[in-house]
């Protein structure tokens, strides 16, 4: 189960003691800066399959190109996402042969290069989710943002220990 949304706005108290309003896109609880932008950390270019593509077919994509997701694409259809948690579901079911990228595939969250990694985050948190995919027009895949990519940008930022 999701965590319930924060409210859209807070009140924060500048130095001088004065109130002002912070947006939805700015706040965060998370040690992430704000203007750190998606395009930044996100991994261009995808790897897609198509939605008939056999999960044993999407496992050996995925540790042919040793990543964590593929994106589903099919003509009209918004992005899925098998990421390696599903591989390791349908092994542990014994499905992987007889499933499906289509039955694999989760819902992804869609975010834009321009989005900051604080959006990126809320928006996989909501969907509950690990990975993101990063689009300028929703049929069109530019490439792929993960909790790992968010994890390093912090780090690199010295934002944590």
């Amino acid at each position: 189960m999701a965590m319930p949304l924060r409210p859209a706005t807070i009140d924060v108290r500048p130095e001088k003691g004065v109130s002002t309003a912070v947006s939805a896109e700015e706040r965060t609880a998370s040690p992430i800066s704000v203007s750190t932008r998606v395009a930044s950390v996100m991994h261009r270019g995808v790897i897609t399959c198509r939605p008939e593509f056999s999960g044993s077919t999407v496992a050996r994509i995925m540790a042919a190109h040793r990543i964590h997701s593929v994106v589903v694409t099919a003509p009209g259809s918004l992005p899925r996402v098998v990421t390696d948690a599903e591989i390791a579901g349908a092994l542990y079911a014994g499905t992987l042969g007889t499933s499906t990228a289509e039955e694999l595939a989760k819902p992804s969250p869609l975010v834009r290069p321009s989005d900051t990694l604080a959006y990126a985050i809320e928006r996989m948190h909501e969907c509950e989710t690990t990975h993101a995919v990063v689009a300028l027009r929703p049929l069109r895949p530019l490439g792929v943002v993960s909790v790992l990519d968010l994890a390093e940008a912090i780090y690199a930022d010295g934002h944590m220990q």
